[in-house]
């Protein structure tokens, strides 16, 4: 049997347009705790399936780092705080390790390494400066309101990356980027600008807006391949399981598969509940016609470069069986995963945001 598929579907009307970048101001870099947010995994899943990139101007760069340890430091401040709140409550305080401020901007510069091939960084240069200067001289935006170099270099920084892609801006900085308020959209004088320019750049005030305005865009994931390469997976245990009763697997007839974007830029995390036939391995040489089904449940990752299910693990596994006189009962093996015990405390566990994936589509 020769199956075919095609993973997703993609948008028609983006055919031809220019890469996609997101530039966020470093404002948004901390709401998003480094995009390790709900919304933060939502934008990279997004980027990644529309070829992508986060521009990165070396004035947010400088910003982002400061700001997310100044958020840890803030953080440890805040816990230690209430530790000693339970203290004199208790008479006695539970042993935490809490990062440093060293170690805090140490993990905001790794968060910037892991996002290293998507990021296209814009460095300060003196052609760069000049204009800055002229900018903030001539009272242009962002610098009506009040002098603001640091916007003038990220928007410089914006002008150079739209000559080669399609940007888009997300900062909540009003007075400096919008007209009067979100509602009136971009500065005029920034709007000609990019007109006279030719320069397509788009502002959103924040992340939320930002995804209602690509996420149509987003190719379709093709949930019946998703379920077939599940199946493929498990294929193996699944027959290890039915062998004993002279069954193999066949197709499926039913399939549920959930998809979740991680924070881990090409992985995205599912869970799944297949059903499919059972074929009788005698069926040939005796001419039985006795049918079975199986239903699995069970999560798996799925990297999207390579388009590969990995760690595919059941949770759930119901399989026919049969007694001596023929008559068909259901198994039903539940699969519990090991744990690991320490003594002195657990270490710090991997974060794992999941965001569910939208627009899924059935395979045809």
């Amino acid at each position: 049997m020769y199956l075919s598929f095609t993973l997703y579907t993609m948008d028609p009307d983006r055919a031809g347009s220019r890469q996609l970048c997101v530039v966020l101001d470093a404002n948004q870099w901390r709401a998003q705790f480094g995009l390790r947010t709900r919304l933060g995994v939502a934008l990279l899943y997004t980027l990644h399936q529309l070829d992508g990139v986060i521009g990165l101007p070396e004035v947010v760069e400088q910003e982002l780092v400061k700001h997310l340890t100044k958020a840890g430091v803030k953080a440890v401040g805040d816990i230690e705080k209430s530790l000693e709140s339970i203290q004199r409550s208790t008479g006695s305080v539970p042993a935490v390790n809490l990062p440093s401020e060293e170690e805090l901007e140490k993990a905001a510069r790794e968060r910037l390494q892991e996002l290293e091939r998507i990021l296209v960084r814009v460095p300060i240069s003196i052609e760069q400066t000049h204009r800055v200067l002229d900018r903030v001289a001539a009272g242009r935006s962002p610098n009506r309101r009040r002098e603001q170099f640091k916007d003038s270099w990220i928007w410089e920084a914006v002008k150079e990356l739209a000559a080669t892609y399609e940007v888009h801006l997300v900062t909540n900085d009003i007075a400096a980027f919008f007209e009067n308020d979100v509602t009136h959209g971009m500065a005029s004088d920034l709007r000609e600008e990019c007109a006279d320019e030719q320069l397509a750049v788009k502002l959103h005030n924040d992340v939320a807006a930002c995804l209602r305005t690509l996420q149509p865009a987003v190719p379709r994931l093709d949930t019946g391949r998703l379920a077939w390469l599940i199946l493929k997976a498990l294929e193996r245990d699944i027959e290890a399981s039915v062998s004993t009763e002279g069954f193999i697997v066949g197709g499926l007839t039913d399939q549920e598969v959930e998809a979740f974007a991680t924070e881990q830029v090409d992985r995205l995390a599912m869970t799944f509940r297949l059903t499919g036939n059972l074929i009788d391995r005698e069926l040939s040489a005796t001419g039985s016609d006795r049918q079975g089904t199986f239903s699995v449940t069970g999560e798996c990752g799925y990297v999207l470069s390579t388009e590969e299910v990995v760690g595919a693990a059941m949770s759930g596994l119901e399989v026919p069986q049969f007694d001596d006189l023929g008559d068909e009962k259901r198994s039903v093996t539940v699969f519990v995963r090991a744990g690991t015990a320490y003594l002195g405390g657990q270490p710090p566990r991997r974060l794992e945001i999941r965001e569910p994936v939208a627009g899924t589509a059935d395979s045809t």
